[in-house]
């Protein structure tokens, strides 16, 4: 009876310790990019999985920052929104600007999301800079934008889908904006799990 005791508290250890290891084995932190070995880590928001950093895959219509690798590895590369939206991985799409928008104001609206997306306990965006439409590298350190996957026009005027919504950050505020600009400009990229 001993024995059978024995035996049984062993298994019940040893499953529980397997399940433990499991179950931290297969949360995923890190996505490995097949096509240039470049390593992500990741983060969850709610039910979606983010690149914890910037995209820095090199591809047409994309930049580093005064065209420096090191700039690069730290801030990530800058796109041209037909860039961006065809840069993410396979599995990965710019997020649209819904989902951005729902994520402004679950982190506090406009006035003061910027805080909590620079903070590296969400999703730490980078102050990276631009490129703009006059191909000048600007602002790395004092603004972060991203594109979002959502085309739309200018204004009434503008011909169909000229433009896209981006996503800002500032250095020196907890403020965000989100704009409709021309598609030629630089940004960063954060991808998102399809």
């Amino acid at each position: 009876m001993e024995k059978i005791k024995s035996t049984l508290v062993f298994s019940i250890l040893f499953m529980a310790v397997i399940n433990i290891s499991c179950s931290k084995d297969d949360e995923m932190t890190a996505f490995t990019d097949e096509r240039d070995g470049k390593t992500y880590q990741l983060f969850e928001y709610g039910n979606q999985v983010w690149m914890g950093e910037n995209l820095n895959f090199a591809s047409d219509g994309s930049w580093s920052y005064e065209n420096s690798s090191a700039h690069a590895d730290e801030f990530g590369r800058l796109y041209n929104w037909n860039s961006a939206v065809n840069s993410c991985p396979n599995g990965w799409r710019l997020p649209t600007h819904q989902e951005n928008s729902t994520m402004v104001d679950n982190l506090g609206g406009i006035e003061h999301a910027g805080a909590a997306l620079k903070s590296s306990e969400h999703l730490g965006l980078a102050l990276g800079g631009y490129r703009s439409t006059e191909e000048s590298f600007e602002e790395v350190g004092n603004v972060g934008v991203y594109w979002s996957g959502t085309e739309t026009e200018m204004d009434e005027t503008a011909g169909p889908a000229e433009s896209a919504w981006n996503l800002a950050i500032y250095n020196m505020s907890d403020e965000t904006r989100q704009r409709r600009v021309q598609k030629d400009y630089g940004f960063n990229v954060r991808c998102i799990q399809d």
